[in-house]
Formats: structure tokens, sequence, C-alpha cells
């Protein structure tokens, strides 16, 4: 829980105020809740946030990922790729579902589902 303190700006906000909020794109699908937001400490900026999606479906989006935090919502800019979603084709017939994703280790960049 987190506290205001004397003299702080009335526009800061702590990281702890978005935690467990929900987790929406544009279309207003539901991924889950922010469980975690992560923070690179060299330069003190969102460096990507953890969600929640259910027992133990926790998965990381980074920071290009988010549009915004709002006071009831983390807004996405696009929707995130990850298993279990079904995978169409451009006519829209489903063809599967992601069963992996490969991403590189270095930049967390997606190589192939």
């Amino acid at each position: 829980m987190s506290v205001k303190l004397e003299g702080m700006p009335s526009n800061i906000t702590t990281a702890d105020d978005f935690t467990g909020k929900r987790v929406i794109d544009r279309e207003g699908i539901d991924y889950g809740k922010v469980k975690h937001i992560h923070i690179n400490p060299e330069t003190l900026i969102v460096s990507g946030v953890t969600i929640h999606q259910g027992f133990n479906k926790d998965y990381f989006l980074s920071d290009d990922y988010i549009d915004k935090f709002t006071d009831k919502t983390l807004l996405l800019s696009r929707p995130p790729v990850r298993t279990g979603i079904p995978v169409i084709d451009i006519d829209r017939h489903k063809i599967g579902k992601v069963k992996r994703i490969h991403r590189n280790p270095e930049t967390n960049e997606l190589e192939s589902i």
C-alpha cells in the first residue's frame, strides 16, 4: 500500500498503485492483472510488466507494449503474442494454437512461434 508523503507533487504516483490493475488492449480484451512493474535500475524508466493471468500463468510484456496507465487499467498499444492463443490465416481460417514462443535471449525479441 502506498502512502502520500508531505511535499510530494500531486502528479506523481508510486508503482504500488498499479499492481493489481486490469490489463486490456484497445479492443477491450482482458489479459490479466499487473503483478510486477520492472524498472531499469540505471535509467529508472519502466522496462516492462509481469502480467498474472490465472493459476501459474505469468508472462512478461516489454515497455513497447505499454500505451498508458490509467486510474483503473494498464492500456496496451498492441495485443501480445502468448501461448494458447489461436493462429488464423489471411482468410480467417483457424490453423491451430501457439504452442511455443522462441525469443532472442539477449534482446527478448520474438524470433518464431
